[in-house]
């Protein structure tokens, strides 16, 4: 999924045809090998194209990095949890809406993107993203000048463009509207096993803030086999200490995506 959210990518910015092409031809190249072949290479000539008329990367090329800015702040806010070209794909998602919601582009180029892009990084929509962190990692870009931000959107017709934009409240705005409607996270399946943790009164408040229904192992026991797994049950984070979470446990949760110890 990672490699393929570039290929989207190269050919979101060559053309509206070829964006299209590689949207209806998307499960193909998920199951047939011929296809993912065809399009690698589709990706490599478009790639060559700008290369060749902006070698040294000073104009035109530049629109490479399509969703790379909103991307690489998406890495940092999540501390690299997610893949680099998922990282891109969300980029280019939220680039297509902030745009819109900007009006610089139209709600039409959003949407008809939106449903293989959203596809492509599926899997890690329930990861939280961070919008202050995010803006921190954005307004640190090193394309940035010393008071705009160096952003590419797609224009009202749907072409690639970058340009300079003023930090405003109605970008944030966007890019926290963006985050609200897709990347949706459960804040409120935690489950913290460790009895000392339990019983620290900052700790319990500061998660209490963040997740009001996570639950907390009160019986100051620790929690093993099967007693472990029912107070895991439907939780997708936990906290433990020393309880054994080993394979027997883990088949038995599959909703668990995060464990911090």
């Amino acid at each position: 999924y990672s490699g393929i959210g570039e290929m989207i990518k190269v050919h979101a910015i060559d053309s509206l045809d070829s964006f299209k092409r590689i949207s209806n031809d998307y499960e193909k190249i998920l199951n047939e090998s011929s296809s993912m072949a065809f399009y690698i290479r589709e990706s490599l000539l478009m790639k060559k194209k700008l290369i060749e008329i902006d070698e040294f990367d000073e104009g035109p090329r530049n629109v490479m990095n399509y969703g790379h800015s909103f991307g690489h702040a998406i890495e940092s806010a999540t501390n690299y949890s997610i893949p680099h070209g998922i990282a891109v794909t969300i980029g280019m998602d939220m680039a297509n809406f902030v745009a819109a919601e900007l009006n610089i582009s139209t709600s039409y180029h959003f949407d008809r993107m939106h449903e293989v892009l959203d596809k492509n990084c599926s899997n890690f929509r329930n990861i939280e993203i961070n919008v202050e962190l995010l803006m921190n990692a954005l307004y640190k870009d090193k394309k940035n000048t010393k008071n705009q931000l160096r952003l590419i959107f797609p224009d009202n017709e749907g072409q690639i463009m970058i340009d300079l934009y003023d930090k405003t409240p109605e970008l944030q705005k966007g890019i926290a509207n963006y985050l609200n409607l897709y990347q949706v996270w459960d804040m409120r399946s935690l489950a913290v096993a460790s009895r000392s943790f339990s019983k620290h009164p900052q700790l319990r408040k500061k998660v209490l803030e963040l997740y009001p229904d996570a639950k907390f192992n009160d019986k100051g026991t620790a929690l093993y086999g099967k007693e472990l797994i029912t107070f895991l049950q439907d939780c997708s984070k936990a906290i433990t200490a020393l309880e054994k979470i080993d394979e027997n446990v883990l088949s038995q949760l599959p909703d668990l995506k995060v464990i911090g110890k």
